[in-house]
């Protein structure tokens, strides 16, 4: 059994412990998703809908060598600040889900989908989407028609080869980010041509997929008062962090320097007064921008 295990972490040692999913051909997919609340009955964030346009631009910068298309799907408020189904793309539950589905299913295997979200979360991690009521109510309506948990989005991710980078500026969002499993649960019957497929089940998630949250699974994710204009404090480092002219970009390297640069506490004792970005862990860093020479983003 141990020979399985040490064999395994042999292999992904001399691959640099990183995934690089791409080659020539492959395509970059975003979906941006920005919720104001705005006529709703919940608290106003004047922050995700300039997210989820800068971050569509940032990207669009970024991948400047690969073939690039953006969706977005955002929820502004009309010109009276009321609440309106009648807005494009407005981000329901129902066409965020919709949206995710199609562009998996045109997907290749070493193509990259990022999905951007800014807005408001609930403590288990679930994201408030756009109410599909023309009154806007979520907490006087129907907020459990509106929640995208957890385990309900991650499983749009279970039967795509495709590698999938879920970024999310939301209270708990650490939500997404599961546990490290346990690698000695690998069968040591197992051929060597199936321990990758056996590392796989032994941690219980899809390897490709990838989360940079803003904050940890028990904390909340800040917004400043003032500014022109707002962003979220995780999203403005990360806007920081893509302008890198670095030929060679992971996402270990961009969670480092949110880590470094947010422009609010990363630590503290009372929770109100920081918030911790945090990046999925494991044994897999996600290639995102490569070079055959390494070289830092700072």
């Amino acid at each position: 059994m141990k020979r399985y295990v040490l064999l395994l972490l042999s292999l992904m040692t001399l691959a640099s412990c990183e995934l690089a999913p791409f080659e020539p051909s492959h395509n970059v997919y975003h979906l941006g998703i920005g919720i104001s609340y705005r006529g709703t009955d919940l608290l106003v964030l004047e922050g995700p809908i300039n997210d989820a346009i800068a971050l569509k631009k940032s990207f669009h910068s970024f991948f400047f060598s690969e073939p690039f298309s953006s969706t977005l799907l955002l929820q502004q408020g009309n010109e009276l600040g009321a609440y309106s189904l009648d807005e494009e793309n407005l981000p329901t539950k129902e066409l965020v889900i919709e949206t995710i589905v199609r562009t998996l299913g045109k997907m290749k295997q070493n193509d990259l989908l990022i999905i951007t979200y800014s807005g408001h979360a609930i403590e288990d991690g679930s994201l408030v989407l756009a109410p599909d009521r023309s009154d806007g109510l979520l907490l006087g309506g129907d907020l459990d028609g509106a929640l995208l948990g957890v385990d309900e989005l991650t499983s749009l991710f279970d039967r795509s080869r495709a590698t999938i980078l879920l970024i999310l500026d939301s209270c708990y969002a650490g939500s997404f980010i599961p546990e490290s499993g346990d690698v000695s649960m690998i069968d040591s019957e197992n051929r060597f041509e199936d321990l990758w497929d056996s590392y796989r089940r032994s941690i219980e998630r899809n390897p490709r997929l990838f989360v940079l949250a803003a904050t940890t699974a028990d904390n909340t994710s800040k917004e400043p008062r003032f500014g022109s204009p707002i962003h979220g404090y995780f999203t403005k480092a990360l806007l920081e962090a893509l302008s890198t002219t670095s030929d060679r970009v992971t996402l270990d390297q961009i969670y480092q320097y949110i880590h470094e640069h947010q422009g609010f506490p990363t630590e503290g004792s009372n929770k109100l007064l920081y918030q911790h970005p945090v990046v999925s862990g494991g044994a897999l860093d996600l290639v995102l921008r490569y070079s055959i020479s390494p070289r830092s983003i700072r």
